[in-house]
């Protein structure tokens, strides 16, 4: 039992026990440190719309990162809809315009190719809208009544101003 506890606390293992409590205790306290520096530890910028119907139902979640080219769309109430028909989504500005972001892809999700950056197509837009439309070409404006409405939201961390002391 004593040749164990001198092998057990001769200098090298005892050097390796040190430094095991040292990285042992310090490394958790680092760890919220670390996980704040790492861009991989955010959010990404994006845009998220949930959009609902008539009634206040949730009936379409669409998301798209900020600066890429692809919309992400999640439907929670899918339509039945006839033949030669597609559901296409808008953007809406303050002023009340709706401008084409596309047509959305068949199916409870899916994801649409936008034909520029998500920042580009969506950076004045307050709401998000869904129409019913022809499959054969593409809308000027809503044929009609939107089925899907809600707003558009930016998730992003913003840097608030730093202060003037002067």
């Amino acid at each position: 039992m004593a040749h164990l506890l001198r092998r057990l606390f001769a200098p090298i293992p005892a050097g390796a026990l040190a430094l095991g409590l040292v990285v042992g205790l310090t490394l958790p306290l680092a760890r919220p440190w670390l996980q704040r520096s790492t861009p991989e530890a955010q959010l990404p910028s994006s845009y998220v719309g949930v959009l609902a119907d008539a009634e206040g139902r949730p009936g379409l979640v669409v998301s798209a990162r900020r600066l890429g080219r692809q919309l992400d769309v999640q439907q929670a109430m899918p339509l039945g809809l006839p033949d030669g028909r597609t559901l296409y989504l808008w953007a809406i500005d303050p002023s009340g315009a709706a401008r084409r972001v596309g047509p959305l892809p068949a199916g409870p999700t899916g994801r649409l190719v936008l034909d520029d950056d998500a920042h580009t197509l969506l950076a004045s837009a307050v709401e998000l809208a869904v129409s019913v439309e022809r499959t054969d070409t593409p809308p000027d404006g809503p044929a009609g009544a939107f089925v899907y409405r809600g707003p558009c939201e930016r998730m992003w961390r913003v840097t608030p101003p730093t202060a003037w002391i002067g």
